[in-house]
């Protein structure tokens, strides 16, 4: 199911930026303001974004990917998702 799951990402056909994850699967991401705010993360952050909002995958499965308790995916989910937000805004004061 997991794998299924992963063989999605082969499916996003959208076109700015590309993210490479660690189980060699490719997420390409439209959005160029995004693209650049994924990239202001650290690797693990940013994989653990794409695993959840463009894999949909959840914390646990993916804990069982990375290696890591559910705990600390969640943990780890949050603070990318504040940085994430803070990028974004200072990207949209700038215009």
């Amino acid at each position: 199911m997991i794998a299924d799951r992963l063989q999605l990402i082969n499916r996003c056909l959208l076109a700015n930026c590309s993210y490479g994850l660690s189980d060699g699967q490719t997420v390409i991401v439209d959005s160029e303001k995004l693209s650049k705010a994924l990239l202001c993360l650290s690797e693990g952050w940013r994989e653990i974004i794409l695993m959840r909002y463009f894999l949909q995958l959840r914390d646990k499965q993916m804990g069982a990917l990375l290696g890591k308790p559910r705990t600390t995916v969640n943990y780890q989910k949050n603070a990318a998702l504040k940085q994430l937000r803070t990028e974004m805004e200072k990207m949209n004061d700038e215009e």
